[in-house]
């Protein structure tokens, strides 16, 4: 099985979520390439972060307007071995209907009928799949990727400056999505 992210590694996340928090408090509108750290520290303030998270989590479809930050190549190729090699879509997704819009938002995506688990209450993906037999995980959160790394997992990392300082020896960088499937892909396939 491969556990492929959302935000960040399928679809864009930040720019979005800037622009929101930026209409109410004039802040910069950023893409993840542009995001310096995890946290957004230095360029959002808690406050403006907890407004955000709040509008999220309150819109009945932010998760599914959200644009593809990966090639239609990629979903293909997802969508193609999601049945030889079960693909897990996992994501921390906040909202009372974050997994309605998310299964809606991949089906447009050419992925029908996706394997998808929505993590609650601060779970961290190497908790929640433990009990799966992972070949591979794509992603982009460090601590996401350190917590599967740390549970023998082999981490496809997307590079971003928000990721930049984490290392495991599970963990490999990946200039791009469409890299990360590709090996990702490649070790699933021996």
């Amino acid at each position: 099985m491969i556990l492929c992210d959302l935000d960040g590694v399928l679809s864009e996340f930040a720019e979005p979520f800037s622009r929101l928090v930026s209409g109410r408090y004039g802040t910069p509108i950023l893409g993840a390439a542009r995001v310096p750290n995890w946290e957004w520290r230095g360029v959002l303030t808690q406050e403006q972060m907890d407004y955000g998270w709040q509008i999220v989590g309150s819109s009945p479809t932010f998760w599914d307007s959200l644009s593809p930050c990966a090639p239609a190549a990629v979903f293909a190729k997802l969508a193609s071995y999601q049945t030889a090699a079960p693909v897990i879509f996992c994501t921390a997704r906040v909202g009372a209907n974050a997994h309605e819009q998310t299964s809606s938002w991949l089906g447009r995506m050419g992925i029908a009928h996706p394997l998808l688990i929505v993590t609650e209450n601060g779970q961290t993906k190497g908790e929640i799949t433990r009990d799966w037999p992972l070949i591979a995980a794509i992603e982009d959160s460090p601590s996401q990727a350190m917590s599967l790394a740390e549970n023998d997992v082999w981490v496809y990392l997307v590079d971003y400056p928000y990721n930049r300082r984490i290392d495991h020896e599970n963990i490999m960088r990946c200039r791009d999505t469409e890299e990360a499937v590709e090996r990702a892909i490649k070790r699933w396939q021996g």
